[in-house]
């Protein structure tokens, strides 16, 4: 532990700076009024409900709230667990959501540290990473004016899948054999799983337009036999609660109140992501409104301006940054920077919409998964900011010790001066709700599904079965390991 902290410990204190930098809105004695607030706080009255009598809890479909919002015909409601057993051992409502926030938090700036250590191989960018992902505009938004607790936790483990997906083209390229990157890969997903179905929508669809803009290096057989064990895996863990929820979907009557009224007009303006001070709006049909007091969508002017400099430098002074070779890596930075550019383009009203609304069921389900184009704007965030990371990185490889710094410290001050402002904002300008009301609030009867078939007990059945072997499976590996550092050491 010793040898640990003497090697992490300016990274450890950076995590902690960067959770109480983000969590300073949550330092008060009172809940900001999100949109989602009541449904937050009533899901987390029914987890209550549920630990002891359902197992496992899950809820039901809010048929009266037409956004739609979770975009699934029930949840599974993990998240909820930690709120629901704070609240049952005395901790009120408001506490326990702003103590689950503050946790999130902390994990979010602790994974995205680990992930863009990894992909960088810099724990100094590896903090510049975690601060912009954390502080990223749109996910302190959520949090802080919408009130998303499920989403919050998708953003806390979406970089896992960048993550998996880096692993798995650096091996290819490499040409190394081993289980790690589908692995990492298989985790993500499975996370995003249990923490939200809008999240996990939306970061399949970052997999599935990343393998198509790789091109050949998909067709590897590395690739695809990753991609199958990964997927395969995550499937066979979620099958509780993936299946049961798919299976629910296939009745129009379930799917009908989940998909808006005109789901194009929920889209954003590409000038969202270019604002530099992000104001605390909470207009998010923009369509319709037009720019007036819209929602907080981008990843931080920080991580735009890095974006554009590799642009300009990749088409305008290439040589500057180190010739025609300059990504090496197994995911390069124009590709993934082109992913993020087309899920731009589909999370805006720009993308026909309206052309996909009452067509088939595929398409309805579809929609209903996506709850708004905006929430598309969750992994071109993502992608923006490892595209960042990846800029930083070659930049301090082309800087001397001290234009090193120098590129770190603008995108630090750059980085917590925008995101001070947004918080400021928020805190100045967003209504809030004290005790009596939040005990209001949590008084929406969600349902819980109490009545399964069998078919529901085969799919927990499955997920007991999958988590045992992937559990057996990692300690035959850590003992493989073991073995193999000590023939070394020999």
């Amino acid at each position: 532990m010793k040898e640990i902290w003497q090697k992490y410990r300016k990274s450890i204190w950076g995590i902690l700076l960067i959770t109480g930098i983000i969590s300073v809105p949550l330092m008060t004695d009172y809940c900001f009024r999100g949109d989602n607030l009541a449904t937050v706080l009533s899901k987390i009255e029914a987890m209550g409900r549920g630990i002891g009598h359902v197992l496992p809890v899950r809820f039901g479909m809010l048929e009266l709230q037409e956004y739609g919002y979770y975009g699934a015909s029930f949840q599974p409601g993990v998240v909820y667990v930690f709120p629901a057993l704070l609240h049952l051992m005395g901790v009120g409502m408001g506490a326990a959501l702003k103590w689950s926030f503050f946790l999130l938090n902390l994990l979010t700036a602790f994974i995205a540290w680990i992930c863009f250590q990894k992909i960088t191989q810099s724990q100094a960018i590896g903090i510049m990473g975690s601060l912009l992902y954390t502080g990223c505009p749109y996910r302190c938004s959520e949090m802080y004016q919408m009130g998303n607790l499920e989403e919050i936790a998708g953003w806390a483990v979406l970089p896992v899948v960048l993550l998996g997906l880096w692993m798995l083209y650096q091996e290819c390229e490499e040409k190394k054999s081993g289980d790690a990157s589908w692995t990492v890969l298989a985790l993500g997903l499975c996370l995003l799983t249990v923490s939200s179905t809008v999240v996990l929508s939306v970061g399949m669809i970052l997999v599935v337009l990343t393998l198509f803009l790789m091109g050949r290096k998909t067709l590897q057989r590395r690739v695809l036999a990753g991609l199958g064990k990964a997927w395969g895996t995550s499937l066979a863990v979620g099958a509780w609660f993936l299946i049961p929820m798919l299976a629910r979907m296939r009745d129009a009557q379930v799917v009908g109140p989940m998909i808006v009224s005109d789901f194009r007009s929920y889209g954003t303006y590409l000038i969202q992501y270019l604002t530099v001070f992000p104001r605390a709006g909470m207009q998010v049909r923009t369509l319709q409104n037009g720019m007036a007091h819209a929602q907080a969508i981008g990843p931080g002017i920080a991580a735009v301006l890095l974006a554009v400099l590799y642009l300009g430098k990749r088409f305008v002074g290439e040589d500057n940054l180190g010739g025609k070779h300059l990504w090496r890596e197994a995911l390069p930075v124009g590709r993934m920077l082109g992913v993020s550019v087309i899920l731009l383009f589909l999370s805006s009203h720009l993308f026909p919409w309206d052309m996909l609304q009452d067509r088939n069921m595929l398409f309805s389900c579809l929609l209903a998964l996506l709850c708004t184009p905006a929430k598309l704007a969750v992994v071109a965030d993502a992608g923006l900011i490892l595209v960042a990371c990846l800029v930083l990185k070659v930049l301090q490889g082309n800087e001397e010790e001290e234009g090193k710094r120098r590129w770190l410290l603008a995108v630090l001050l750059l980085s917590f001066g925008t995101i001070q402002f947004q918080l400021g904002n928020i805190m100045i300008t967003q209504n809030f709700v004290r005790q009596e009301e939040i005990a209001l609030l949590s008084q929406t009867a969600i349902p819980l599904v109490e009545e399964e078939s069998f078919l529901w007990r085969c799919c927990e059945g499955i997920s007991v079965v999958a988590v045992c072997a992937c559990a057996v499976l990692w300690v035959i590996r850590r003992h493989k390991n073991a073995g193999r550092i000590r023939v070394s050491q020999k």
